[in-house]
């Protein structure tokens, strides 16, 4: 009986931490202003070179 409660208690750890990393997930996609909404951390704002100058 013991061991069944064990893993009942494991598992119950185990669900908690992949929702707090969805919950993670989704709240750093959402709440990243300076990159895109993958949460990837690549930065949208950088200027495009200018290529008229190898013409």
């Amino acid at each position: 009986m013991f061991y069944i409660i064990l893993q009942y208690i494991f598992i119950a750890v185990v669900f908690g931490i992949a929702v707090w990393y969805v919950i993670k997930l989704f709240k750093d996609s959402f709440t990243s202003k300076e990159s895109c909404s993958k949460g990837c951390g690549c930065d949208t704002s950088a200027k495009p070179k200018d290529d008229s100058s190898l013409s």
